[in-house]
């Protein structure tokens, strides 16, 4: 059975722009270990404020076909 939809995960990101910690906020459950795995492997350039790095949470939906390996469609939801 192929499944599609829309999964939206907040990434909890460090100052040295790692991944932390994922939460899914909406999601289809046969996704739910593949999205969370694949942010967790995702790496950002550090957050800046007032010159300092800083850790940030960053919304992003994750748009899903039916499954083909490696098919990812991410959009952050705070860019448009």
């Amino acid at each position: 059975m192929k499944h599609q939809g829309t999964v939206i995960a907040d990434a909890w990101i460090d100052e040295a722009g790692k991944v932390q910690c994922v939460k899914i906020t909406r999601s289809i459950p046969v996704y739910y270990a593949v999205v969370t795995a694949s942010r967790l492997r995702w790496q950002f350039q550090p957050a800046m404020l007032e010159g300092r790095t800083i850790a940030v949470v960053q919304s992003a939906a994750v748009l899903r076909r039916p499954f083909r390996a490696g098919e990812d469609h991410v959009h952050p939801l705070n860019e448009h």
